[in-house]
This record gives structure tokens, sequence and C-alpha cells, in this order.
């Protein structure tokens, strides 16, 4: 018996120890920059706007804001708009743990969430959120329960190595489409040519009746609107989707909860003219532009 238990821990120890090994392989051999972008992109991101000297204003959101904004067309005359996409997949907290690092630089937030991030459970991040511990790592120490979402980030990273090795290449991924790195404003100028249907592509997103609506974001807003004097506003990012209707409906009801804050409506967010890339969140790059634009003509 004791050496049935003794063979038993040797075998839960190697294997303890191959998992540690992998796990911090994986964290090391990042071989895309968009990996490791993924890592860097709020230390990146942050620092563009501690470095200005103006009036800041920054436009929060996931991947819609990175990909479907162009800070550089945004022009009121008083602020200096600074692009702060991150990743949907973090989950909500990432976002205003990463407002927070900037809280005292900036005049003006537009909050413009992926519906998703307003619900549980579906705002409570993914195999995403690690890449922002790892990069972020103060942040684990005030959500450690974001541990939980180790596993898929490590089965992740895995499959992200393997990729590489075979020979996977997504042009979306490829490093001279990481260029928020260089630019002023952080904005991520790819080269989107895709164009999705709009007629067959789905809504996604479970019926958000059956979710619970996530009241510490009100806290989070009021406190920057009370506390640090900062302009809040609310707007929905153009999504791709053939229930037109339920997503109306969906954004109705997070209005009605963030009813103390000034809203921007934005008109094209529902048009069926939007081109997508490669997500019903992801403008392609002209529509990227026209987006800029209105966004621009509602703020002056």
């Amino acid at each position: 018996m004791k050496l049935f238990i003794k063979n038993i821990f040797i075998f839960l120890s190697l294997n303890a120890v191959l998992v540690t090994v992998l796990f911090f392989f994986s964290l090391i051999y990042t071989p895309l920059d968009y990996e490791n972008a993924a890592y860097n992109i709020v230390k990146i991101k942050t620092e563009l706007v501690r470095n200005s000297t103006k009036k800041n204003a920054i436009i929060m959101g996931g991947s819609s804001v990175r990909y479907g904004v162009d800070t550089n067309l945004i022009n009121d005359g008083t602020f200096s708009y600074y692009n702060l996409g991150l990743y949907a997949g973090y989950g909500i907290e990432p976002f205003f743990f990463t407002i927070d690092l900037i809280k005292n630089d900036i005049d003006r937030i537009i909050i413009m969430f992926e519906d998703d991030l307003y619900f549980k459970p579906l705002n409570k991040g993914s195999s995403q959120s690690y890449k922002f511990i790892v990069g972020n790592p103060d942040f684990l120490r005030k959500h450690p329960s974001y541990i939980k979402n180790l596993p898929d980030y490590i089965s992740g990273q895995f499959k992200g190595v393997f990729k590489s090795l075979v020979g996977y290449e997504n042009k979306l991924r490829s490093p001279e489409n990481i260029n928020f790195l260089k630019d002023k404003l952080g904005n991520s100028n790819f080269n989107l040519q895709t164009n999705l249907d709009f007629k067959i592509y789905p809504d996604m997103s479970l019926n958000f009746k059956d979710l619970e609506f996530d009241f510490n974001i009100i806290k989070y807003l009021k406190s920057y609107k009370e506390n640090f004097n900062i302009e809040v506003i609310i707007a929905f990012p153009p999504l791709l989707s053939n229930q037109k209707k339920l997503v109306i409906e969906r954004r109705n009801y997070i209005k009605s909860q963030l009813s103390e804050f000034k809203f921007m409506e934005l008109n094209s967010v529902y048009s069926e003219k939007l081109k997508f890339h490669d997500s019903r969140w992801h403008l392609n790059s002209e529509q990227k532009k026209v987006f800029s634009k209105e966004i621009n003509n509602l703020l002056k």
C-alpha cells in the first residue's frame, strides 16, 4: 500500500512539474507580436495618456473599439482622444483597473463596451484575462477570483504555440498590423477588408432577461464622475446581427440602468450598410473611418 501511495505521489509530482514547465514555456514563447501586444497593451496605452500634456479623453471598450475606432479622426478642439480598446475577453474588472491607472490624467471617458460586458456571468473574463494579468500582476492581488480562468488560459497558450510551430498564419495578428505600438493615440490601423454577410450573421448573445446586470459598473462610473470630475459618456459599438429588434431591446435595457449618465446616440451602429471583417464586433477598415467620423461630428 505504501509503495502504491508513493508511486501515485511521484506520478502527480511529475505531472505538476510538467504542467509548470509547459506553463512557463507558454509565457516565454510568444512568437507573434500580437501575443506580446496582448500582454503589454495596457502599459503601452496608459503611458501614452500619462505622457500627454493636453486635456485627455479616452474611448474605452473591447476589440470593437480597438479595431473599429480611429481617434486620429476625432478632433473636437478641446481633447486629445486616446483609443483604449482592449479585449472583451478580459472581463469587466480589467477595464476599470485600467481606467484607475489614468483617472488623474483624463477629463472625459467614452464607454463603448460590448453588450456582454454589462451582464453577469458573461463579463467574468475568459482565457484572455490571464494575458492581462501577466502584464498587470497587481490586478490579481485585487481580484483573486480571476485565478479560476487559469486553466482556459493555459489551454489557449498551448494552442497558440502549436499553431505557430506548425506554420499557422493569421494576417490580423501579423507583426506589421500591431502598429498601435507606434500610433501616438493608441490606434491599431489594421488593414481589414472582409465583408461578412449581415443577413445571415446571427446575434449569438444569450437573452439578456436571463442575465444579471452588473451594478458595480454604475459604482465605478459614479466614482469617476463625482470624485475625479471626469465626464462620463456612454455609447454602443456597431454590432453585426440579423436580430436588430433584440439588440435594440437589450441596449434600451442597458440605457435604463445607466440613465444618470449622458448617452451618445450613434445611428450607424444599427445600419445594414456597415461592413465587418472577421467578427460581428470588428468593423473593416473602410467602415472604421465612417464610424470614427460620426463620433467626431457628434462631439463637436
